[in-house]
């Protein structure tokens, strides 16, 4: 999850990139019915952003455990 600085995106077909802004990179695990919210570095920041928690808590997945990136800020 670490952003890696370019003069410019490449564009390459089946590939896509995701632009980094100012804060934090979270990725949002849902498992065993509980959201979590955690950094590359695992330092949970579930109690940070409540309302993300709870809107992720009410989207059902395909499978037992789910995991999104959230960009945040």
């Amino acid at each position: 999850m670490r952003a890696t600085d370019v003069s410019r995106p490449f564009h390459r077909t089946g590939w896509v990139y995701e632009e980094k802004v100012d804060g934090w990179r979270i990725v949002a695990i849902k498992a065993e019915g509980a959201v979590r919210l955690v950094s590359r570095n695992d330092r949970d920041h579930t109690r940070r952003f409540p309302e993300l928690v709870k809107a992720l808590d009410r989207l059902s997945g395909t499978g037992a455990d789910d995991q999104w990136v959230v960009p945040t800020r």
